[in-house]
């Protein structure tokens, strides 16, 4: 019974995203035109582009977490979100669950796909923090052999940085943005995007001074190497302290899913339990799912210790 209940639901989850893929064109219209319009007529893109507060913000976040940003994505993404919460509603309604439970339940289980997009993201901006000495090294190098050139220095500073991985993506998507669409806003737009991703005061000023010299061909060396020395300066504090406490946090790291898996093959070995039926009592009764997702929440709550506080991000 478990299988066909949870078979069924998600043959309903895939209903509504082929419902959605079917109906997108019309809710988005022009999208698949768009691109191509870009190189010839960005400024009409950049009218029909949503100025809502709502959808900038899912745009930066999504661009920053998965690299696309579009209105299909984002659209997508809000609808994907939705049929979950629904769908997960749906199941608990016919396992007995209180509306109460099942409503927050079914909250939680929607949310859960920007969760886990919030503790990646935070990980792309611990992780990129730390590259920000050696790619602003680089970009000054080239900016300089390039006759001051920002676009060409940045072209020239992404091969270079190969392990420099977030950095690198963040710069290739700015680059091909501005060459898709060289209008001030867009760069405007791109290099907000830019810093988004990076989520720290030198990125910002970093962000700043690129678009100064993109837009307004501003000499802006000495800004850069100013940026540089304030960041080498905490790289040097933050590194000495990440170090002390990275063997604490390599045991909130295992525990939680490593305890899980552990009871699950006890219940099966030395309890006389099938799969069949383990999966029968954990998914086809109310205090089984209702058990699952508390352990879902308090790994997860495990990982955003993890996260969050392993490491700081280097910062000025």
């Amino acid at each position: 019974m478990a299988y066909e209940t949870l078979l069924r639901y998600l043959i309903y989850f895939l209903t509504v995203g082929c419902a959605w893929l079917a109906v997108s064109p019309l809710v988005v219209p022009s999208f698949f035109r768009r691109r191509q319009r870009n190189r010839f007529r960005g400024a009409d893109e950049e009218k029909w582009r949503p100025k809502g507060r709502f959808y900038t913000k899912m745009e930066l976040f999504l661009s920053s977490t998965i690299g696309a940003g579009s209105p299909f994505v984002v659209y997508s993404y809000v609808v994907f979100s939705v049929a979950l919460a629904a769908m997960t509603l749906l199941f608990l309604s016919g396992s007995s669950t209180g509306l109460i439970n099942a409503l927050v339940i079914s909250l939680l289980v929607g949310g859960m796909p920007t969760l886990i997009l919030l503790v990646w993201r935070q990980r792309i901006r611990i992780g990129s923090s730390y590259e920000g000495d050696a790619v602003i090294s680089e970009l000054i190098a080239q900016y300089k052999l390039n006759h001051l050139n920002m676009l060409e220095a940045i072209d020239k500073t992404i091969p270079r940085v190969r392990t420099s991985k977030y950095s690198r993506r963040a710069l290739s998507r700015l680059s091909m943005g501005v060459k898709e669409n060289g209008s001030s806003l867009e760069i405007e737009r791109l290099t907000k995007t830019f810093s988004y991703t990076f989520g720290t005061n030198w990125a910002e000023l970093l962000a700043n001074n690129i678009y100064l010299a993109i837009v307004y061909r501003d000499n802006v060396k000495e800004a850069l190497d100013d940026i540089l020395d304030e960041l080498t300066n905490a790289k040097a504090v933050n590194e000495k302290g990440n170090q002390e406490n990275s063997e604490s946090f390599m045991i909130i790291k295992f525990v939680a899913p490593v305890s899980y898996i552990a009871s699950v093959f006890a219940i099966v070995h030395y309890f006389d339990f099938s799969w069949s039926k383990f999966i029968s009592y954990q998914f086809g009764s109310k205090y089984g799912i209702q058990s699952f997702l508390l352990v879902l929440l308090f790994m997860f709550i495990n990982l955003l210790i993890f996260v969050f506080l392993r490491r700081p991000k280097n910062d000025i």
